[in-house]
Order: structure tokens, then C-alpha cells, then sequence
């Protein structure tokens, strides 16, 4: 190779180089702005929703028969309910990664609670409950979708979240099992003081 042909295949691997660094720097800037976004949506979605740590009404939904499933037969522990909506393209795309869920997330009971029709198809084995008098989505004041909650027996919003995968449920259950546990040990350590005095 002549010394015109070193240089220009030189300059060609520099000008390679320097390519890709000027991509990974923009596909780095990106992914920061993308975290920002991700933030301030679920910021938003807090405003559309029972708070954590505040307490709702009882309600009363409906199974695909139209038989009445009261609160108290379906949140009998820690449970995680799902609301979602038919006309929500974000909702069709998390039903699509339920396929197959049963009635439990992460080892806590979950139920999907829709406005829809019950013809509307969902999976066979997703537990979808219905409100067809909108009961739940007033207690739960819940204005957009999709939209996760974990409630306990007395009606108390223990945890809540806007949803994008099965993974964030699943995060949900993992913290809701974490603080249970937590709770336990609390508890054991207290009956041991109690006891020693």
C-alpha cells in the first residue's frame, strides 16, 4: 500500500471512531431525557388516584356472570387490583404481557378491575372484574389508565403506580412482601421486649 492509501484508510477509522462516540454520547443524552419523562408521567399520574396511605370506601364489582363481588370477598389480605380500560391503547399492551397470569402477582392476590363490557375478550385465565356502575373508579378516584393498587382489608392504598409492564407489577408485589415481612419481624421484636419485662 502506497503511503496515500495509509492516510486515507487512517482518516477513514478516525472519522469511524469519532462517529461512534458522537452516537453513544447522543443515545446516552436520550436515555437521560427519557428517565426525566418517565419521571415527571408518573408525577403527573399521582394527581389521578388515591393517594398512598389514605382509605377508601368499600365497593362492589361484578364477575364476568354478573354476580356481585363484594370488597371484603375480594381484598382479604394485601391484594394488587389493576384498573384498566378498553379504550386505552397502554392497557391493551399490559393485557397482552398478563397472558397466563393467574389469580396472583409476586405471591399477592391480583384481580384486573375494567369499565368495559364483559364481552370484551380478555385473557381466559386473567381474574377481570367488572364496574359497570363505576363504584370502584370513584372510591379509587381513579381518572386515568392503567392504574395499580395494592389494598388491604380496611381499604388502606398501601401502594400505587402507573403501570408500563408485568415487571412493575411484579416490583409491586415485591415491595408489598418486603413491607410484610417487615411488619412480621416488628412485630416479633415487640413481643420479645413485651415478654423480657
Amino acid at each position: 500500500m502506497s503511503a496515500p492509501w495509509i492516510a486515507a484508510y487512517a482518516v477513514l477509522w478516525l472519522t469511524v471512531l469519532v462517529l461512534t462516540f458522537t452516537v453513544l454520547g447522543i443515545v446516552r443524552r436520550i436515555g437521560g431525557v427519557l428517565e426525566g419523562l418517565e419521571q415527571r408521567l408518573s408525577a403527573a399520574a399521582a394527581e389521578f388516584g388515591a393517594a398512598v396511605n389514605s382509605r377508601i370506601s368499600p365497593f362492589q364489582l361484578a364477575d364476568a356472570d354478573g354476580h356481585a363481588v363484594g370488597f371484603e370477598e375480594l381484598v382479604r389480605e394485601p391484594t394488587l387490583l389493576l384498573v384498566l380500560s378498553n379504550h386505552c391503547s397502554a392497557c391493551t399492551a399490559l393485557v397482552e404481557q398478563l397472558e397466563g397470569l393467574d389469580s396472583s402477582v409476586g405471591g399477592i392476590p391480583f384481580a384486573a378491575v375494567t369499565n368495559a363490557d364483559p364481552e370484551v375478550p380478555y385473557p381466559a385465565t386473567l381474574p377481570v372484574l367488572y364496574d359497570p356502575n363505576g363504584a370502584a373508579t370513584k372510591a379509587l378516584d381513579n381518572r386515568a389508565t392503567p392504574q395499580a393498587y395494592v389494598l388491604d382489608p380496611t381499604g388502606l392504598v398501601l401502594d400505587r403506580k402507573v403501570p408500563g409492564s408485568l415487571r412493575d407489577l411484579e416490583g409491586m408485589a415485591r415491595e408489598q412482601r418486603g413491607r410484610a415481612a417487615n411488619g412480621a419481624r416488628a412485630a416479633a421484636d415487640v413481643q420479645a421486649i413485651a415478654q423480657r419485662s
